[in-house]
């Protein structure tokens, strides 16, 4: 009999349901992550696309400060 006085088929049917609730959670982590993933290549080019554009407007605008 365990400590707090549950018996050892409770403790063993605990046991059992927070692994359970570990595998639901490994599993929806592991999906999130995929998702993430699948995602990143465009986070990545969006980044990429605002950074040129404002790399070209930094340059036209020094461009048109040293045309005054």
């Amino acid at each position: 009999m365990a400590s707090d006085g549950r018996g050892s088929e409770e403790v063993r049917r605990d046991i059992s349901a927070e692994r359970q609730q570990l595998v639901d959670a490994v599993t929806e982590l592991r999906a999130d992550v995929r998702s993430a993933t699948r995602k990143l290549p465009a986070i990545a080019g969006g980044a990429l696309a605002a950074g040129l554009a404002l790399a070209a407007v930094v340059a036209a605008a020094k461009r048109r400060r040293d045309d005054d």
